[in-house]
């Protein structure tokens, strides 16, 4: 993933995806434009505390951890899930790239995991305060899990006054989930990517990136 004078470079994720034969076993397009998002704003997630919601193969949160985040991955909470994710960690190298400096350093990325099902609490994200939620094409049916989805968003947001960024294949599910974001009050605001993803990818895809927030605070 590059942008501008930096690169980050994960070795040992394809190989894990390319054995795969269920939803969770792939890299969706989605994951690939938040990874994209979250590689050309590389500052913003330098030092912040990250958590990937639904991470499948967790490409969005490692590349977070190449930003310098301290990311908590997280999935549907099951064996086969904590094996995948356990796995990959143990298994991938990340390489920063240095375009002025002209050459690779290896990091030693700040990544955990833990099973999470969507609405439903436990210590682990009720202990959780990131500054910053991703989520890569969780919306992504008709919309049984949104509001667990969101409810969850919403709690962490809450104590951490920070924000959720995702990324979506609109499938013509938008107005209900709209709805229900309007529903939990929360603020949207539309972003893109710098790189020409239907190019890159060779997709067709329509992908929207979303970044919502709580209202802010005011005190009189």
């Amino acid at each position: 993933f590059w942008y501008l004078d930096r690169c980050i470079q994960v070795e040992g994720l394809l190989e894990k995806a390319s054995d795969g034969i269920e939803y969770s076993d792939f890299i969706w397009v989605s994951a690939y434009v938040l990874a994209e998002y979250v590689c050309e704003n590389f500052n913003e997630f330098d030092g912040s505390v990250v958590l990937e919601l639904g991470c499948g193969m967790g490409l969005p949160g490692i590349i977070a951890a190449g930003c310098g985040s301290k990311v908590y991955l997280s999935d549907f909470n099951s064996v086969k899930n904590s094996t995948r994710v356990h796995s990959i960690m143990e298994s991938i190298t990340i390489r920063i790239y240095d375009r002025i400096a002209e050459q690779y350093s290896t990091i030693d990325p700040d990544l955990h995991y833990f099973g999470y099902t969507w609405g439903q609490w436990n210590d682990d994200i009720l202990n959780l305060e990131p500054n910053i939620i991703i989520a890569a094409d969780c919306f992504y049916d008709n919309g049984d899990d949104y509001e667990n989805i969101l409810s969850t968003v919403v709690y962490l947001l809450e104590k951490s006054e920070g924000m959720f960024i995702t990324t979506y294949q609109n499938r013509g599910y938008n107005n209900k989930l709209l709805y229900l974001i309007d529903k939990w009050g929360l603020c949207t605001k539309i972003a893109s990517i710098s790189s020409n993803y239907y190019e890159k990818y060779e997709t067709n895809a329509v992908i929207d990136i979303m970044i919502l927030t709580l209202p802010l605070k005011v005190t009189l």
